[in-house]
């Protein structure tokens, strides 16, 4: 079987469709969508024509810009190569309801058939080394004593072992304190009554320069003593309890001190009472309470039911976040909300794997998004709080940091509405896991104010706060297992796996911090150093309890299934005993005592109007970093007639994303199709992405029966596929399956029908939208960045029979030396297509015009002096084999070419027609080119409205004399040629890459004939003569200039795989040039043009049809002749002329012994 086209991909979407300017002389319809000033709006209902009309061909335009309006990120073009889609969502008036299952419970997060636990709690063992230090014979006579007098009040604040932690700093100014230069070696502590054992009692201490603090001061400090300490009588001397410090700490008279004391407890005890003052000489900051987080790893999480919560338009999460630096960046999520209909409605990735922070709000099928970029020093290795706002009332969403505001974007006006859950600790479906610590989780069904946020950074929420009605969820994970809602009667917790609580240790308190006057008075013993000491080390155990097992049953509540009860026994696991460095030395296994067996549930999600989703055209965003696609936006062109049933009346369209404006606009262009479309089939339904192994394998787009209607005279196949991942067993090059070539296959009823390839070898690196910020000139699968994705269209009328066929999508195998390729994807769309009898026997049609052709897409090919290119298409029943194609310039002469080959229905061929010289160019100023079929098989075409083809197009640079060629090589000089061409295509002069020098410029200066040149530059491996992705290859450039000194171009050094550059020297024509073509001509022998006119006295000159020799004369109204030269002008001449004339009005005469000719010309400012 034969492709519609001969080429290797079919255009039929049309990303060649020209500039159109034939559609505008015809009756056409245009109805515009989205325009750029939908700064948001991606999805809407609009009015298109009704079923009464008939049209020949519809063309879709859609226009991206860059602007700094758009909300994808920080740039005016989103930074990354993203899969977009216009979609038409056809509601066809029929209500469902899905049904579906959840398993009955989930043990330790995971649906497991059977899961086995017991009731003894299990706690780990964690050695610690002390180091104690003993005074040989301790004499108090031998120390300096610093302690106060006579104390009288006492406070339990200072040594709380009622309490799990405590924290407790002070400052000994210098200003208020005079401290010896003397080393410090005991501390002694005047008890009016003792408590219980403080475990790891730490001292530790630095010089300030402070005068005051009002927070504790983090940094720098000397550990002067850690320890597990119980003081009792063997301690007392002279009435203070003394410990020996491990660390003696040298004073410094003109500095002050910072003295931190903590503690960690693991159960609570009996608070120490401690003598004090009212410190007009100390500052003073404590914490000490129950305060403890929680760690996440693995896919660890918490689920909240929130399915009887309505937050409307206001919402605020804040929490404190410590990630892990030794695994962020990746791809996470610190949490996500869904709706009943698993709709995602809330998300945080902080971050996501390219290190960016991503906050998500909004209710249905979409969501409102800002985002910014971030570091490792950001989001992880340290305690951040973050908080998470939004609301739609005055379409903000902000994100806060440490209490200020980070980022924030507007117009982000979804409701949020009534969430389902809200799952933390990862998204939504246990994947994306967020590493790290997270404490104060907090949800509010209001946007809390800058000020409100700052209050309550560091401090608990209290019934006090101004907005605690609003106040949701709150978990301080402080209480130990189950982790529990602070908030009465709001919505229960439910943990996943093990995700394991901790408390701070006393030392890295920071939350909840005191300020107060009260000096707890200590007798510091300095001894100058003369004190003999003993240290010996012991080793204790810390205790940590593992967290528990869960067990979450579920129920169906509505249309929902949730989570309803809960326990939380002990795994089946053991508990350990670790040595200081982490490993396990011993462990106790546990043995099962209870036995859960799982089921499914069935249940329905709620009923739902059912709308089919058509993919009309798909899109792969441009890399968007320091890309400009112009003031107006850059065009891509979509031939959508074959979806002509879906565009009518009210239509439900979507398009593109957020990271460009965007803007679409149909054209319906009136008249007679090829062929009324009588079926469209979508045999394995709307377009998805399927995994490449499962395509393999037959598990996913399995051989499909598609019905045969009566009326169908031809049959088509549209397949749009795009490979995507980076998949494989190593994960090195090449992935899949977005850089892995693989062959496609379509069988019709067990025989192969079609065998294609939709690799990019080179079009990626001659995309015009070039260069972008990314890898953009890279070969992929199926597409490129910045670029429509391209159809294959295949005819497989001669396939079938019958009443029915099979169709069936084959691929080739996953390599078995890779299998790790299997696990990458494609996004594919596979539409059937059934014709009536096409309405016209011989219908031939002029489909496009690629060169000459000013359109954006084919800036890379024009402007041209040289060959031009068109596409042809076969729209009738019969076969062509022969074709006339008339071509010109209008005011040009027309030429003829007799095309030979075979088209079938639909098929059609790119044609490139006889060239000889750039006389042909030489028309009448208007810089128009026309291209007409006729004569198909050597009889009459029977539909004139599509024979037809114009476009618009510039002339290239036009330079007199010679011109220099400036050419620096790069590290990788074997991938550059350079090469200049003639109007026929003949090298002339050339830069052989293997013959060349490394890093050296090389300077040609090229004194060329008169006429139309092509200039080229390849490079094989599609990174140009620089690329930002390979240094190694070093930097190069190209540089055209005039004889003069004056740069006539230079060339963009990153350009991917090729330069095309057409320029032309003296004239459009060569001399002793003598065209062939028609005998007809549409303009009069002898006719002169000049333009532009009026001008500042640069303008062109053609001369049509002039032979031999003649005299050129310029004079102004006084009869003065302001410049004259002689021609030799063989059948036509055009050239620039520069002149510096007056303001005025000039003749322009030629003359020779057959006659004469003139013209006026106007020089004006």
């Amino acid at each position: 079987m034969k492709p519609l086209n001969e080429l290797t991909r079919v255009l039929l979407i049309a990303i060649f469709l020209g500039a159109f300017t034939n559609v505008n002389s015809q009756d056409t319809t245009s109805v515009q969508t989205f325009t750029f000033g939908d700064i948001t709006k991606r999805r809407d209902v609009f009015e298109f024509p009704d079923s009464t009309n008939e049209w020949r061909k519809i063309l879709m335009y859609k226009t991206l810009k860059c602007d700094n309006a758009t909300t994808q990120d920080q740039f005016p073009c989103g930074e990354w190569d993203y899969l977009t889609y216009t979609f038409v969502y056809d509601h066809t008036g029929e209500i469902d309801s899905n049904e579906s299952s959840h398993p009955l419970r989930l043990s330790g997060g995971l649906d497991l058939d059977t899961s086995y636990s017991h009731g003894t709690e299990m706690i780990d063992l964690y050695q610690r080394v002390e180091t104690s230090v003993q005074t040989d014979s301790f004499n108090l006579s031998n120390y300096t004593a610093l302690q106060a007098s006579s104390l009288t009040n006492s406070t339990e604040d200072f040594l709380p072992a009622a309490s799990n932690s405590s924290r407790y700093q002070m400052l000994w100014s210098s200003s208020t304190w005079t401290l010896p230069s003397d080393t410090l070696d005991r501390i002694g502590f005047p008890f009016n009554g003792l408590g219980s054992q403080l475990t790891d009692l730490t001292i530790r201490m630095k010089q300030s320069s402070l005068s005051i603090i009002d927070e504790f001061q983090e940094g720098g400090f000397t550990t002067v003593y850690a320890k597990n300490t119980t003081f009792d009588s063997s301690n007392l001397v002279g009435g203070y309890y003394y410990i020996d410090l491990i660390e003696p700490f040298a004073f410094d008279s003109s500095s002050g001190v910072l003295v931190d004391v903590s503690f960690t407890n693991y159960s609570t005890g009996t608070s120490y009472d401690s003598p004090y003052s009212i410190a007009q000489d100390s500052n003073t900051v404590y914490s000490h309470g129950n305060d403890a987080y929680v760690e996440f790893d693995n896919a660890n999480r918490y689920e909240i039911p929130l399915s009887e919560i309505d937050f409307e338009d206001e919402i605020t999460i804040s929490f404190w976040a410590y990630g892990d630096e030794n695994v962020l960046p990746v791809n996470t999520s610190a949490f996500e909300a869904s709706d009943i209909n698993e709709n995602r409605v809330l998300n945080a990735h902080l971050p996501w794997s390219n290190g960016t922070v991503y906050w998500d709000a909004g209710e249905g099928s979409g969501y409102d998004r800002i985002n910014k970029a971030s570091s490792v020093s950001v989001y992880a290795s340290k305690w951040t709080h973050w908080a998470f706002t939004k609301n739609t009332n005055d379409g903000t969403m902000k994100i806060y940091l440490d209490g200020n505001l980070w980022h924030s974007g507007t117009d982000k006006n979804r409701s949020i509405g009534l969430i389902k859950k809200i799952i933390i600790g990862t998204n939504r479906n246990a994947a994306n896991a967020w590493p790290g610590k997270m404490d104060e989780f907090r949800i509010w069904k209001k946007e809390l104010s800058s000020a409100n946020i700052q209050e309550w950074l560091y401090k608990d929420v209290t019934s006090s706060h101004p907005d605690y009605a609003d106040l949701v969820v709150y978990l301080k994970f402080d209480d130990g297992y189950p982790v529990q809602n602070e908030i009465t009667g709001g919505p229960a917790v439910y943990s996943h796996g093990s995700p394991q609580l901790r408390s701070y240790r006393g030392k890295d308190l920071f939350k909840n911090q005191h300020r107060t006057t009260i000096a707890p008075n200590l007798s510091l013993l300095l001894s100058n150093g003369f004190v003999s000491t003993t240290s010996t080390t012991d080793t204790v155990m810390d205790t940590v309890a593992q967290a528990p097992y869960s067990i979450v049953d579920y129920s169906v509540v509505g249309n929902m299934v949730l989570p309803t009860s809960a326990s939380y026994p002990s795994r089946v696991e053991s508990s350990y005993v670790y040595d200081p460095n982490g490993v396990a030395i011993d462990s106790t296994s546990y043995s099962s005592t209870q036995t859960w067996i799982n089921s499914d549930l069935t249940f329905y999600y709620p009923p739902f109007d059912v709308i089919d989703r058509y993919e009309i055209g798909r899109f792969i965003t441009p890399y968007g970093i320091n890309l400009s696609l112009g003031p107006n936006g850059f065009t891509w062109v979509y031939d959508v007639t074959d979806y002509a049933h879906l565009l009518i009346d009210s239509v439900d369209l979507s398009s593109g994303n957020q990271q460009e404006l965007i803007d679409l606009r149909f054209e319906f262009i009136e008249g007679t199709p090829p062929a009324d479309i009588v079926a469209f089939d979508r045999p394995w339904g709307q377009s998805r992405s399927y995994r490449y192994n499962q395509m393999d394998d037959d598990i996913v787009l399995d051989p499909m029966t598609v019905d045969v209607h009566p009326d169908a005279a031809f049959h088509s196949v549209i397949t749009r596929l795009t490979g995507h991942g980076h998949n494989s067993n190593t994960g090195s090059y090449p992935h899949c399956c977005e850089w892995w070539e693989n062959t496609h296959y379509l069988y019709v009823d067990g025989t192969k029908s079609a065998e294609w390839e939709i690799w990019q070898e080179h079009d990626c690196g001659a995309n015009p939208v070039f260069p972008q910020g990314g890898t953009w000139p890279g070969a992929r699968e199926g597409w490129c960045p910045g670029d429509l994705v391209k159809d294959n269209k295949f005819n497989i009328t001669d396939q079938v029979s019958g009443t029915d066929f099979e169709l069936d999508y084959r691929i080739d195998p996953v390599p078995s030396q890779n299998q790790g390729m299997g696990n990458g994807n494609y996004v594919v769309a596979l539409h059937s297509l059934q014709y009536a009898d096409p309405h016209y026997e011989l219908d031939a049609e002029i489909y496009d015009v690629i060169r000459p052709n000013n359109r954006q897409y084919y800036s890379r090919l024009n402007p041209v002096c040289s060959a031009p290119t068109v596409i042809i298409r076969n729209n009738g029943s019969a076969p062509i084999t022969r074709l006339k194609i008339q071509y010109q310039v209008v005011g040009g002469n027309v030429w003829e070419y007799q095309w030979f080959g075979y088209l079938e229905f639909l098929g059609t061929e790119e044609v490139v027609l006889p060239f000889e010289n750039g006389a042909f160019y030489a028309g009448d100023g208007s810089n128009q080119f026309i291209a007409t079929v006729s004569s198909p098989n050597d009889l009459s075409d029977e539909y004139a409205a599509n024979d037809s083809y114009t476009t618009e197009f510039e002339l290239p640079e036009l330079t007199n004399g010679k011109i220099i060629l400036q050419f620096k090589t790069n590290n990788y000089k074997n991938e550059n040629n350079l090469k200049v061409y003639d109007a026929n295509e003949n090298v002339i002069f050339s830069r052989i890459g293997s013959q060349l020098v490394a890093n050296t410029t090389y300077w040609d200066t090229l004194d060329l004939d008169s006429g139309c040149y092509r200039l080229e530059v390849t490079d094989a491996n599609d990174d140009g003569l620089s690329y930002w992705a390979n240094p190694n290859q070093g930097s190069g450039f190209l540089r055209l200039w005039t004889q003069t000194g004056a740069i006539l171009e230079n060339f963009e050094s990153e350009f991917g795989h090729k330069i095309d550059y057409a320029f032309t020297v003296d004239s459009l024509s060569y001399e002793g040039y003598e065209p062939t073509g028609l005998e007809e001509v549409v303009t009069e022998l002898g006719s002169m043009k000049v333009y532009p006119n009026p001008n500042d006295g640069s303008f062109y000159l053609e001369m049509l049809n002039f032979n031999g020799s003649h005299e050129l004369e310029i004079r102004n109204l006084t009869g003065q002749i302001v410049h004259s030269e002689k021609l030799n002008i063989k059948s036509g001449y055009a050239r620039r002329y520069n002149l510096n004339l007056p303001v005025g009005v000039y003749t322009i005469s030629l003359q020779s012994d057959s006659g004469a000719s003139s013209q006026k010309m106007v020089v004006g400012q």
